[in-house]
């Protein structure tokens, strides 16, 4: 199970309001802005900042960011997938702090391309996918779902906590995943470089590694394991 590939977004942003500034950055005094969006089930932060997504009855974006940086800042949606990210632009070095608050109806894949953080109040449904390529982080709360998969690429971290019955994770890099929240029937978890994972599985585990990584898991789970290097596979 992977991300659905993100196709450019060609989507404007509409109905923009100013709520309220508070503080004051490089770009400006800090503001506030509504953003409307569609229906979306799927989320990139492809930029810095951090990005909180709740369930709620609307879809709706709110925007916080110095007042020079908000033009600059997109909210872009395609194919259900919303894409926060930048505009390119001659001598603009990029946003200070900048904060995302995503309400959605339903959530079934996060992309983190950027170096933000994003943090997800739930997950329920047929599926999850989680992609992190970076070094940010993603956490995702009461996971309750059929499959979930994570991959991530770089020093990211990824945390879930709750039940899926199926579980990929692949690691390229010295990322982490921290599952031992997150209970799982069966799992498959594939680590090439240092990283390190940690799940509850309680049926079937398969592990492979490539490096030094290693792969620590609870549970009464059978482990199938293949390591190439100096990982390690250990009960916790």
């Amino acid at each position: 199970m992977t991300l659905r590939p993100l196709p450019a977004a060609t989507a404007v942003v509409i109905g923009l309001t100013v709520l309220a500034g508070c503080g004051s950055t490089a770009g400006g005094p800090r503001m506030t802005e509504t953003r409307e969006i569609e229906h979306v089930t799927a989320v990139e932060l492809a930029t810095s900042g951090d990005l909180t997504v709740e369930h709620g009855a609307r879809p709706s974006l709110t925007v916080t960011a110095g007042e020079r940086d908000l033009p600059r800042l997109t909210s872009e949606v395609e194919d259900g997938v919303l894409r926060l990210g930048t505009e390119r632009s001659l001598g603009w070095r990029g946003p200070g702090p900048v904060s995302y608050h995503l309400v959605v109806t339903e959530l079934e894949a996060v992309e983190l391309t950027g170096s933000g953080d994003v943090t997800v109040d739930r997950a329920d449904g047929e599926s999850l996918a989680v992609s992190l390529a970076g070094s940010g982080a993603v956490r995702v709360g009461e996971v309750d779902v059929q499959g979930t998969a994570v991959s991530i690429a770089g020093s990211g971290d990824v945390v879930l906590d709750g039940r899926t019955a199926e579980l990929q994770v692949s690691i390229e890099g010295s990322g982490a995943y921290e599952g031992a929240g997150l209970t799982s029937r069966d799992a498959a978890v594939s680590v090439a470089g240092s990283g390190g994972v940690d799940v509850e599985v309680t049926r079937t585990l398969d592990v492979s590694i490539e490096g030094s990584g290693s792969v620590t898991h609870g549970g009464e789970a059978q482990v199938r394991s293949d390591i190439q290097g100096s990982g390690s596979v250990r009960v916790r």
